[in-house]
């Protein structure tokens, strides 16, 4: 069983957290109510998982690689952080205590669940365990508990006492990576630089590179088949196997014989199924580029992220459960199954895991009303209830980075990402690509995509780095410079009440109307900056143009106006998105600086992080659902205000801002004139 996984790996931050119905933490800031989604409330610990455990009830434990664990328990995931338990670090490794306890390795330490409450083992260091990374644990079959520590050494807890075992003891290293018994009640150790054998009589022997076939001193997990052969995977040196007999299979098996990669991580056993064609059993490796099986004398053709069958090719720990079921555990790809039966793979939690990724920048309310999130690591789809989570690896879409959404009159879903574009037609998928050289690929002029748009008109309209690119009775026009734009990349398309389509980047505002192009910028227009990321048409025909650096500009087609810190309408002149409900008169802004809500565009009030339960200042998006909630996407994940009936509670009076003039306080409570 792999205890510790990916160590020297950048620290990814995907924790994740189940939360109240549909997956999100819900708080009433005092002005409405907020509910957050991201992928710190979502689901499952991590799609970084380093280990799977199973417990004596059949539950399966996994642990992340940032800050959580979770537990699987009969198709009811709950994961334990912070916020809900003792954990508050990398977990690693598990065991279930005779007694009913459940103790979880950290590399702060192990932290124990017993009767449905948390606390820290040796949490006044008595034992020397307080704060020590934890990279595995084992429960042997005499009930002692064995404690594998990175750096450490071993911890033994023996008949109410607790012993120590180092390098200079004669332990073969004491950065410790899993332990496993034998058949035979062996205790085999593996480490940094070797391998040690506690043996059932109490015999000690160690296995190294310099006195053994061993291929690499770096051993991360042991595997015995029912012959009693030992499987060792010998990090950097493919797999080792030291048959029943004490004889070591001369050479290693490598990549030469069939392995994916010699970096073995993990290793399973797997009875045959009793339909099966043969009735050996089978080896399953796991390694750093994928999976294979191995039949005693040859491999099966590796498993991989190529065609699909896994959700990453990095395999960090397998198990196989008393239902023949092969549990998958990656480091980027979260948990698959294998059922042999079916000879089927499977991504497991794929419409529990909410959000792919927290930094948002797509937005879109179906006509069924799905609301759709476009995040850099993919695109999900929320009904209301549970979260359904498309990436290139489970899906058609081009790419995982999903910057736009836009929705046909067909009830097609069109995606916008950095490479490519794809659209959900009804659970299928169609790609555009620049080459369209595959099949079931239509061409496009750009792959480089910012934005997507749908109009009046029946035309897709893309945002790309070569131009405006628009889709109209299956054939492509590509506006550019030479039709009279005043740059080639666009942010932002969208259309006026008029039909004229606008454009916005960092050049000004282009629009087409009758078929000529027109340009605005700050030589003809009344803005100081031509970098324009965002625009939309109000309910009075009024244009509104979001700035990076002077705030919003808004223009009615004779006179401008401006909201932005120098006038004293904004707190932030970084503006990407605005949401108008017009029952209301309530338009939204969202900024650098959090979400600014306008009230008949007199009264303002301010909802940032420090104030709200809002998960980041940078809005990225806004969208006004068919129930009058604002879903506010951000840097951190989406936040979903319900303002309810008496929103704002304020008095109203022509031009007053609460910082300014009013004696009201925004929503951070602060005093009238601090902006902060």
């Amino acid at each position: 069983m792999n205890a510790l996984r990916g160590f020297s790996l950048a620290c990814l931050t995907m924790l994740v957290l189940i939360g109240t119905a549909g997956g999100g933490e819900q708080t009433n800031s005092g002005r409405g109510l907020w509910t957050v989604y991201n992928v710190e409330n979502t689901s499952i610990a991590s799609w970084f998982l380093t280990e799977v455990y199973e417990d004596v009830h059949g539950r399966k434990w996994f642990a992340g690689f940032d800050n959580g664990a979770s537990l699987y328990d009969d198709g009811a995931l709950i994961t334990y952080n912070a916020g809900n338990s003792a954990i508050t670090a990398r977990t690693t490794s598990f065991i279930y205590h005779p007694h009913g306890a459940v103790w979880v390795g950290t590399e702060e330490g192990i932290v124990v669940l017993e009767e449905g409450q948390w606390s820290r083992l040796d949490k006044d260091g008595s034992l020397g365990l307080d704060d020590v990374f934890v990279s595995a644990l084992l429960l042997d079959s005499q009930d002692r508990i064995w404690v594998g520590t990175w750096g450490e050494g071993i911890r033994l807890f023996e008949d109410g006492e607790w012993r120590s075992f180092r390098a200079d003891d004669g332990l073969s290293d004491d950065r410790i990576w899993t332990f496993y018994e034998d058949s035979r009640g062996d205790i085999w150790v593996g480490s940094k630089g070797g391998i040690t054998v506690f043996e059932a009589d109490g015999g000690r022997t160690l296995y190294t590179t310099d006195n053994s076939p061993l291929a690499s001193n770096e051993v991360r997990v042991f595997m015995e088949n029912s012959e009693g052969d030992l499987y060792i995977g010998a990090y950097g040196g493919g797999m080792n196997v030291l048959h029943a007999d004490g004889e070591w299979r001369e050479d290693p098996y490598t990549v030469q014989q069939g392995l994916p990669s010699n970096f073995v991580t993990a290793l399973a056993v797997l009875a045959p199924d009793e339909d099966a064609a043969s009735d050996a059993e089978l080896l399953w490796i796991g390694t750093e580029v994928g999976l294979v099986s191995f039949d005693g004398t040859s491999f099966s053709d590796p498993l991989s992220t190529r065609y699909l069958e896994l959700s990453h090719h990095f395999i960090e720990d397998l198990h196989a459960d008393e239902d023949g079921t092969l549990w998958i555990v990656t480091y980027g790809g979260g948990v698959n199954i294998y059922d042999p039966a079916e000879d089927a793979y499977e991504w497991l939690f794929p419409t529990e895991t909410g959000l792919p990724a927290n930094d948002v920048y797509g937005l879109l309310e179906d006509s069924q009303g799905n609301i759709w999130v476009g995040t850099s690591e993919g695109v999900a789809k929320f009904d209301g209830r549970t979260w359904e989570t498309f990436i290139p690896q489970n899906s058609g879409l081009a790419y995982r980075y999903v910057n736009g959404l836009a929705e046909d009159k067909h009830g097609r879903i069109w995606m916008s990402t950095l490479s490519g574009g794809s659209v959900y037609n009804h659970g299928e998928w169609i790609e555009y690509d620049r080459f369209g050289d595959d099949e079931g690929e239509q061409q496009l002029p750009s792959n480089s995509l910012f934005n997507v748009y749908y109009d009046s008109q029946d035309r897709v309209w893309f945002a790309t780095g070569l131009g405006a690119a628009v889709l109209e009775d299956g054939e492509w026009t590509l506006y550019n410079r030479g039709d009279g734009l005043n740059t080639n990349i666009i942010s932002v398309v969208t259309e006026d009440s008029m039909g004229r389509v606008w454009l916005t980047h960092w050049q000004g505002i282009n629009i087409l109307d009758n078929g000529f192009w027109n340009s605005l910028k700050t030589e003809n227009a009344d803005i100081r900056t031509d970098l324009v990321l965002a625009s939309r048409e109000d309910s009075q025909g009024r244009m509104w143009f979001g700035t990076i650096g002077d705030g919003v500009a808004i223009y009615d087609g004779r006179q401008w106006t401006k909201l932005n810190r120098a006038n004293g309408r904004l707190p932030n002149d970084n503006v990407r998105s605005f949401a108008e409900d017009t029952a209301t008169g309530r338009t939204w802004v969202g900024t650098d600086g959090g979400v600014i809500g306008l009230v008949n565009d007199e009264l303002w009030m301010v909802y940032t992080a420090e104030s709200t339960p809002l998960p980041h200042n940078r809005v990225n998006e806004l969208l006004l659902d068919r129930n009058g909630n604002l879903w506010v996407g951000t840097a951190n994940g989406v936040a979903v205000f319900h303002p309810g009936e008496d929103f704002p509670l304020l008095d109203t009076a022509s031009n007053v801002f609460p910082w300014q003039e009013s004696a009201w306080k925004d929503a951070s409570g602060r005093d009238e004139g601090d902006l902060g």
